[in-house]
């Protein structure tokens, strides 16, 4: 484990996205329930059946280290750190589901997670020496594939990959790549590599040009609409009480969480087509999308400023026939429009079967007031 202000650090950046702070939690919250575990990883995210391990290690040299120092040092970290990743591996393998409390204080039922779904990620701050090339990843019988970045390079990819399945669909790329029989040159930065995921040249040779071209990325106006959505739904969190944060919002945080990039790229586009017709001032039917994998619906309704008077009222409405239409077990949905300056976001989800019904069956035969879905996964 790296110095406590590291530590600090570290987990102040999975506090600041709004998935990571409500599904990481510290080891210490994994109960053991056979045989003593001697050492376990610092942190896991686990959220919807997927999961990363994390350890962190840090090399607190005076002055500049020598390439031979760094080396013993990886090599001794590795060994250490590779075992520690495998026992909380194996450990939250052993789950059929649990019930953890986050540092929020927030209890969250955790799915099972597959072993091949839980991914290995060692993240490391050194200092740079000459001659010295830091590895990428190591690779065991015993603990798989684990992968092997700097903190720097960590926090560059997250500023990408928001959600907790793209990080673990990204480490997935990461494994391809480096597993390839012809070895990454060294002039092939992590962020060439995540440069190649984001133009989604999977099958590629690595190649260091990507670097630049992923630069290009920073200004989507989809990312950003979709970081203004979610900057909302954590402002919503941080009001509500414990019973309505796990009741409703960590739903639809899950939901999202879990949709793969194909569905976060069409979410994305429709989160910004509505922050555009509301600044406009302008009542469009909503946007819809469903994940066929997970069985959820998605709508986003955009409304002008005098919309805001129902809001709710036609959310709730537009909702519930929009999951009966669609026979999804579950939906997120929400409204939007503008309050003076601000933008207003109400957030809905709901669960459940969906039996028969003339009265929605009625209505939306002779007052249809949807566009065509979208479906995904």
């Amino acid at each position: 484990m790296g110095s406590t202000e590291f530590l600090e650090e570290f987990t102040a950046h999975l506090d600041s996205n709004v998935f990571t702070r409500t599904f990481s939690f510290s080891s210490a919250q994994l109960p053991v329930i056979a045989a003593p575990v001697s050492d376990l990883a610092g942190r896991v995210v686990l959220i919807g059946g997927l999961g990363v391990v994390i350890q962190l290690c840090e090399h607190e040299a005076r002055g500049r280290p020598k390439a031979a120092e760094l080396e013993k040092w990886f090599a001794s970290e590795l060994k250490k750190g590779v075992n520690q990743i495998r026992q909380t591996r194996d450990l939250i393998s052993s789950y059929d589901g649990i019930s953890l409390v986050n540092d929020a204080g927030h209890r969250v039922w955790v799915a099972r997670a597959e072993p091949q779904d839980v991914a290995a990620l060692l993240v490391h701050r050194t200092v740079r020496a000459k001659g010295h090339v830091p590895p990428r990843y190591n690779k065991s019988r015993a603990a798989g594939f684990v992968h092997i970045m700097s903190d720097r390079e960590y926090y560059g990819i997250r500023e990408h990959l928001i959600t907790p399945s793209e990080l673990v669909d990204y480490l997935r790329f990461r494994q391809d790549i480096l597993s390839r029989p012809f070895r990454v040159p060294a002039n092939v930065s992590e962020d060439a590599l995540l440069g190649q995921y984001l133009f989604e040249e999977l099958d590629a040779p690595p190649d260091a040009r990507y670097e630049t071209a992923g630069r290009t990325f920073r200004g989507d106006p989809n990312l950003w609409a979709f970081s203004y959505v979610l900057q909302n739904l954590s402002a919503q969190i941080a009001r509500r009480d414990a019973e309505s944060v796990e009741g409703t919002y960590q739903p639809i945080l899950t939901e999202v969480a879990r949709l793969g990039r194909p569905e976060l790229r069409e979410l994305r586009t429709y989160l910004r087509l509505s922050l555009e017709a509301v600044r406009a001032d302008r009542f469009e039917l909503p946007y819809r999308l469903t994940c066929a994998s997970t069985k959820c619906g998605f709508l986003v309704l955009p409304g002008s400023a005098e919309f805001r008077l129902r809001a709710r009222e036609a959310l709730e409405s537009l909702a519930a026939a929009s999951k009966y239409e669609l026979g999804m077990d579950r939906q997120v949905s929400l409204a939007m429009w503008r309050s003076g300056e601000i933008i207003d976001i109400d957030w809905l989800y709901a669960e459940g079967p969906n039996p028969p019904d003339e009265t929605l069956d009625k209505r939306l035969e002779h007052a249809y007031p949807f566009r065509t879905v979208s479906e995904k996964g």
